[in-house]
């Protein structure tokens, strides 16, 4: 695929505007053909909506879009060299999306989540202090290797590895000295610190904790904290971005410019979307977003509220070219290559509007 591979040579947020859509598009056409030849679901899918050929195509607005849910309930793909099967984060009684990867594809979104980062950290390698478990010493763990999956691609940036959390008598807990021994160490090494971990886990294992004891900790103001993932699970303590960012500012001393949060989901994988403090989500070169009317899915202007629809050339072993998200959201900014997104969060019941309102029920198992 020539203009795929142009599009992979574009830094993530500093490129030529005009060449870089005209190589996005005719990436997205390359796609497109390949899914219409190689997966019978999204063929049908596309006809269904009345595209059959790529000439129908005028704007990016035309091409049609999989709700993220069906790959919860169909096995889809797009070649016969299935490499891995990678699933979707969730607990154990939800069910979760699999998306087939071939070598090539694979490694493409490697490429593109290290050339992000790269952005993000810089090109060299970093210390991390990753606030979860150390997935080696607890490898029956299924919740926790689900967690480790979806930070393996993280760790690709890191010089060393410090796992934070310990556990006794199935409690988990991080020793203060400990973390305070790390930043000493580190310091006296001029290394700059990255601190990474799920979202909630972030609030509920350090920043609670460091609260409840009022312990201050003086990493080094050039650290940086990524998080990730679990804001569903602080919805109950309503913990907002706002919020979370002010409790990292006071006990851990990290600007604002400094905390990182990464929004990213598995139909999509190796493209990310990084917010830098309070921030919306920027778009990198390799993707672009539509928000939709939640009514009827017809695109609304900037600012307004609607699902989010992603559109991202880089899968070519599943239909993964356009995927609708249950998640509400807007666009913040737009200026030519620099776009954010905010999350607003999900509908009550994200289900029926994510999967059965786009996608007729049983429709690829007619025989049509």
């Amino acid at each position: 695929m020539e203009y795929l591979k142009k599009l992979l040579n574009l830094e993530p947020f500093s490129y030529d505007y005009k060449n870089r859509n005209d190589i996005f598009f005719k990436a997205v056409i390359e796609n497109f053909n390949h899914q219409l030849k190689n997966s019978n679901e999204y063929k049908k899918w596309s006809n269904f909506n009345g595209i059959k050929k790529f000439e129908d195509i005028k704007s990016l607005l035309d091409l049609p879009f999989f709700p993220n849910s069906i790959f919860k309930y169909h096995n889809l793909s797009s070649t016969k060299k299935i490499f891995k099967i990678i699933n979707s984060s969730g607990t154990t009684s939800q069910l979760k999306s699999k998306i087939n990867l071939d070598n090539h594809n694979s490694k493409r979104q490697t490429l593109i989540l290290s050339k992000i980062l790269s952005e993000l950290l810089g090109k060299k390698r970093k210390p991390f202090i990753i606030v979860d478990k150390n997935p080696y010493e607890f490898k029956n763990n299924f919740e926790l290797s689900a967690r480790y999956a979806g930070l393996s691609g993280y760790l690709l940036a890191a010089s060393s590895k410090n796992y934070l959390i310990k556990e006794a008598n199935e409690n988990s807990f991080f020793e203060i000295n400990d973390l305070k021994n790390m930043i000493k160490f580190y310091k006296s090494r001029n290394e700059r610190i990255v601190i990474i971990g799920y979202t909630y886990l972030i609030y509920d294992k350090l920043l609670s904790v460091l609260k409840n004891n009022s312990n201050i900790l003086d990493f080094p103001s050039n650290t940086i904290l990524i998080h990730f993932g679990g804001w569903k699970k602080l919805k109950d303590k309503r913990v907002t971005k706002n919020k979370l960012n002010s409790l990292v500012k006071k006990y851990l001393k990290i600007r604002d410019n400094n905390i990182i949060d990464i929004y990213g989901f598995s139909e999509q994988l190796g493209t990310i979307y990084p917010s830098k403090g309070n921030k919306g989500c920027r778009v990198p070169a390799y993707s672009e977003v539509v928000v939709r009317s939640t009514d009827n899915l017809k695109p609304v202007k900037d600012g307004q509220v609607g699902f989010l629809q992603f559109i991202s050339p880089l899968a070519t072993s599943y239909p993964g070219l356009s995927i609708l998200n249950d998640d509400l959201g807007k666009i913040v900014l737009r200026n030519k290559n620099h776009i954010e997104f905010e999350i607003i969060g999900r509908p009550e019941n994200s289900l029926p509007r994510g999967c059965g309102d786009t996608l007729p029920e049983n429709f690829l198992f007619k025989n049509n």
